[in-house]
């Protein structure tokens, strides 16, 4: 008779941003398990009080679902601070997506539609890893697994909008069967 109730038990981040003309720490949430959301406070001066002022945003979102691995921050090229997610599990209709969001105020930037995904043979990207791989000190790549085995890489455009994604690798075992990444992924430069 037991069943389990999931609770908002996604890992804190904490990141240094530049909002405006200021430097702020902003402590981001995600439900994890327990509900469909990203949240962001403002920790900058957490030990002097901390109130409803703290309370930064909220991300909801038909196409996001349970997302399971920390979202992460990076400055765009444009020098605004983004938000970058996997979509995570059950969204609404089943695709992956990278989540590009406004650190500032939460607001979607981009929504970008990888893969299959359907109610019968679910998807979700379950991570999104920002990288800077021209040294410039801004996000020009981001890469991202999801639940059908495959690593995606969305690189920057001139226009600065991100590609659709390309497949680099697809994970499967020795009979062939897609293996889901359900990891966090990780990336360094390689010299």
């Amino acid at each position: 008779g037991y069943q389990h109730l999931y609770y908002v038990d996604g890992s804190p981040t904490q990141h240094d941003v530049r909002l405006g003309s200021a430097w702020r720490t902003m402590l981001l949430s995600y439900n994890g398990a327990g509900g469909k959301s990203i949240m962001a406070l403002d920790v900058t001066n957490a030990a002097s009080g901390f109130g409803t002022d703290n309370f930064m945003w909220e991300f909801r979102h038909p196409n996001l679902g349970h997302v399971l691995n920390p979202p992460t921050v990076g400055l765009l090229e444009s020098g605004v601070w983004a938000v970058f997610a996997g979509n995570g599990l059950n969204s609404s209709d089943n695709r992956a997506r990278l989540m590009v969001l406004d650190a500032a105020n939460g607001g979607l930037r981009e929504s970008i539609v990888v893969g299959a995904g359907s109610a019968s043979n679910p998807n979700g990207l379950t991570s999104a890893v920002p990288m800077d791989t021209d040294f410039y000190g801004k996000v020009d790549t981001v890469y991202g697994g999801d639940m059908h085995g495959n690593v995606w890489k969305f690189t920057l455009s001139a226009s600065g909008s991100f590609s659709a994604g390309s497949l680099l690798f697809t994970a499967t075992d020795s009979g062939g069967t897609r293996q889901p990444i359900t990891g966090a992924l990780d990336s360094a430069p390689h010299h």
